[in-house]
């Protein structure tokens, strides 16, 4: 979310010495001439950036996963180039439970994104024609562990929302800049530039700088009294709806309706102006909370949101449990793990209890015919929870698994309350799932685990015995394929794309038109992606026994692709036609299939549906 319409009114109605375009070439150079480090780092804010890397790429789709790869890849050496260390940041998994009803608003805004594209759609409008701002970033497939396979890159994940940590590391590791799209950057005293994802032209290595000296000096405040600013002005702590429309209503004397930013900046900027600074501030924070909030005791809430801005993040979360060392050690290494962008970022929370979220997905629950993703994957996070949380101490609450999930156009405030299914199968504990231990005996271990975790009528060694590119897709496809709710041929368009994308030229798919889309396949898409994203935590979970080099070395899925072979599947096309006669493909179709569909009865082929 960031400072409300702090970007807006910094890019509109600010001087141009606080929002400069820049040569990243030249900052550089500036930067070795004072600093004399031959190789500065940049932190990049992986959650802000990814949009503006994904660029004009289609999509509605499902997301076109090959040719990002590639632009990440791109964008990365287009720094490296220039000799900077690159850093990425990402925050941790899902809903900011610290800011609810901040999260409850955004689920609610994207619903509503969602079923106008829908509805656009099924009214002919082509995809270009949709407005940008109605664009929803695909399901992530584990991106932040693609930029950990390229050269040079440094990854690290935050607990939670990861702007303090990035402002602390590029404070602490003498940094050239920060480079993102969160306006909260503009707030935090960290490094000299923060860099616009936004206005970022990878030709020429330019882009706008927001700077954080001359945009206090133009509101006419000191800059430590910025953390204040944005906490008057409404971010991620201080709700604007919930907290402070009344106030910045009675501060421009307006009655009702908006109060525009070119407005309320200066007048906010008025009233700080008057109160004290550094510690003294603290002492009048009730006062101000009275005011502002219209209760005194709130006064915690305005410097919990200070204090954001201002302290060194906490280095480890949660509270150590002293009487179960065994859980805590246990704990500790997850902490680390998380940190290092090995394990999935779930995987901490749920040891900590603070529960599974997430937000909507390119699904139209207005239609009853395909199941939501987050119901339909239950029964597997489920397993997933088993595998978890088995060695937690039986005194240690909570018990249940909270899941904050879109799964339909109300109740999102509700959580559902799950239970988990401990596995069958040996389960050597998760500092030995996580060990270095890759002898025989423990890798069949960790391949039982995650092929039952996903169904325990699926075989580990069948499964084993696939080409490497296939176990992720095949996996996904047999638990969809369980729950009966796809007709045969969509599940074989969907292996389709798995045997035939490592093969695709980017060439190709960029040649792919992204009209017509048929609106079914968008909504299986969805389903699909997730259910990807499940099996990859699995993966992760059970100490990568398809090797992490392997397991995010393959795009899974391309959108584009995806509508190609089901519209053609639709019209009857044979599968050898849909697998482009390549004998290896037929080959690898046919023995997936063989695996997905030998307990059905009747399954029939892309043809044979048709007729």
């Amino acid at each position: 979310m960031g400072v409300r319409g702090l970007q807006t009114f910094i890019e509109d109605y600010s001087p141009p010495e606080c929002f400069a375009l820049v040569s990243i070439k030249q900052l550089v150079e500036e930067f070795r001439a004072e600093t004399g480090e031959l190789n500065p780092k940049i932190v990049f804010d992986g959650s802000s950036t990814m949009r503006f890397i994904y660029g004009d790429l289609d999509w509605v789709s499902g997301g076109q996963i090959k040719q990002f790869l590639k632009k990440i890849e791109d964008f990365v050496k287009a720094f490296t180039k220039l000799g900077v260390r690159p850093v990425f940041f990402f925050g941790g998994y899902g809903a900011d439970f610290s800011s609810r009803e901040g999260w409850f608003m955004r689920c609610r805004d994207k619903l509503n994104k969602v079923n106008t594209v829908f509805d656009k759609l099924a009214n002919d409008t082509l995809t270009s024609e949709l407005e940008p701002f109605l664009f929803v970033m695909p399901t992530n497939i584990g991106f932040s562990h693609y930029f950990r396979q390229i050269e040079g890159c440094e990854v690290h994940k935050g607990l939670t929302d990861c702007d303090s940590e990035i402002a602390h590391y590029a404070r602490e590791n003498n940094c050239l800049a920060v480079f993102g799209q969160d306006s909260e950057f503009i707030i935090y005293k960290s490094v000299k530039y923060y860099l616009s994802a936004k206005h970022f032209n990878m030709a020429r290595m330019e882009t706008r700088i927001y700077n954080r000296e001359h945009f206090a000096d133009f509101l006419g405040i000191h800059s430590s009294q910025l953390p204040l600013f944005a906490t008057l002005a409404g971010n991620n702590t201080v709700n604007y709806f919930k907290d402070l429309r009344r106030f910045h209503r009675s501060l421009c004397n307006i009655r009702g309706g908006k109060v525009r930013f070119e407005v309320l900046f200066p007048a906010l900027s008025e009233y700080i102006k008057k109160l004290p600074r550094g510690r003294a501030l603290f002492d009048v924070l009730p006062d101000i909370a009275q005011e502002v909030l219209q209760d005194s005791e709130k006064s915690s809430l305005l410097a919990m949101s200070i204090r954001n801005y201002i302290a060194t993040p906490e280095t480890f979360l949660p509270a150590r449990i002293s009487e179960h060392p065994e859980w805590n050690a246990i704990l500790e290494v997850a902490e680390k793990l998380h940190r290092a962008d090995i394990n999935s970022a779930i995987i901490l929370k749920i040891m900590l209890g603070d529960g599974f979220g997430s937000s909507a997905g390119f699904e139209d629950f207005r239609k009853n015919d395909l199941p939501p993703a987050m119901s339909m994957l239950r029964t597997m996070r489920k397993r997933f929870y088993g595998i978890i949380l088995m060695e937690k101490p039986a005194d240690v609450e909570p018990e249940i698994v909270e899941e904050w999930s879109v799964e339909g156009n109300s109740n999102i405030k509700k959580p559902f309350t799950v239970w988990p299914i401990l596995p069958t199968d040996r389960h050597p504990g998760l500092l030995a799932l996580w060990g270095d231990d890759r002898s025989q005996e423990m890798e069949m271990i960790r391949w039982r685990l995650f092929v039952h975790a996903v169904s325990p009528r699926l075989n580990p060694e069948e499964v084993m015995n696939l080409p490497e590119h296939l176990v992720i897709p095949v996996a996904a496809l047999f638990y969809i394929e369980e729950q009966d709710f796809l007709k045969p041929w969509e599940i074989e368009a969907l292996l389709a794309v798995a045997v035939t994308l490592p093969s695709e030229s980017l060439d190709r798919l960029a040649d792919l038109s992204s009209d017509p889309v048929n609106l079914r396949a968008i909504r299986v898409a969805t389903i699909y992606t997730r259910t990807l994203c499940a099996v990859i935590r699995l993966i992760t979970l059970c100490g990568y026994p398809l090797p992490a080099s392997k397991a995010f070395a393959h795009a899974y899925f391309d959108g584009k692709l995806f509508q190609h072979i089901y519209q053609n599947a639709t019209y009857g096309v044979s599968q050898e036609v849909l697998l482009e006669d390549q004998a290896c493909h037929v080959q690898q179709f046919r023995e997936a299939k063989q695996l997905l569909f030998k307990n059905s009865t009747s399954r029939k082929s892309f043809r044979e549906a048709h007729e």
